[in-house]
């Protein structure tokens, strides 16, 4: 027995690594699957010499029947722990991904933010094309493409093009429109102004008139407006990709 893997809810973790410490006669190495928790909950197991550990597949899984792919963050003390758990995560087609001793909340407030913040993201662009007057399933099969086409490549927009003027125009239709997405937006605008500072798109001075427009008063939601239904998350940095100069996409 090289691993056993507690591929079971948060909450039953503490309670199977009791269990198992209390029956088991060999000393393997057990790991947890859970993204939000810490080695702590397999502390029973330590103690008994155990070696411990977590294998977290950095993927939406809305089903069990979901085939594993891309990567998976590892945490063991030991490094041949580690290393066995990054075999465990190739042979399932995973990509190991090491982050020993990772501050979980962090971690899994960023692995939050890049999958169910990207569904609450498509949401809420959905039903501001829905305000434009397009049907609700096609706004969604609209927005849902525009997303697809544009992870993973160049930073474009009126941000990556310096154009302030285009920044102001969308805070005010949100604010007549939508005034509870306006600090979705102004979050998101603002990491994509440092991001095209860094791979140097617009100009020093553009990317400051950017800012200027987004922090200016008047740009926050109207009092006593109504507040759209939905918001969305927290912003999100592309992965990869640079901006593309003389892009002019949406």
């Amino acid at each position: 027995m090289d691993a056993i893997l507690l591929c079971v809810p948060d909450r039953s973790i503490a309670q199977v690594a009791r269990r198992l410490a209390r029956s088991l006669k060999a000393r393997p190495l057990v790991a947890h699957c859970s993204g939000a928790l810490d080695l702590s909950p397999l502390e029973p197991l330590a103690t008994q010499g155990c070696g411990v550990g977590s294998l977290h597949p950095l993927q939406a899984v809305p089903s069990p029947h979901e085939r594993l792919f891309g990567f998976a963050a590892i945490d063991a003390p030991r490094p041949k722990d580690a290393s066995l758990l990054a075999k465990v995560a190739r042979s399932a087609g995973l990509q190991p991904l090491g982050l020993p001793g990772a501050p979980r909340a962090l971690y899994h407030a960023t692995a939050a933010l890049a999958s169910n913040g990207l569904v609450a993201l498509q949401e809420q662009s959905a039903e501001l094309l829905e305000r434009c007057g397009a049907p609700k399933r096609l706004a969604r099969e609209a927005v849902t493409r525009l997303m697809v086409s544009a992870l993973g490549r160049d930073l474009t927009g009126p941000v990556a093009r310096g154009d302030a003027s285009v920044v102001a125009a969308h805070l005010q239709a949100l604010r007549r429109s939508a005034p509870d997405v306006l600090p979705l937006y102004r979050a998101l605008a603002t990491t994509q102004v440092g991001l095209a500072r860094e791979l140097g798109q617009a100009t020093a001075g553009q990317l400051r008139a950017i800012l200027e427009v987004l922090k200016a008063p008047g740009t926050g939601p109207s009092p006593g407006r109504r507040r759209a239904p939905r918001a969305g998350p927290a912003p999100r940095r592309p992965a990869r990709g640079r901006a593309s100069r003389g892009s002019r996409s949406s």
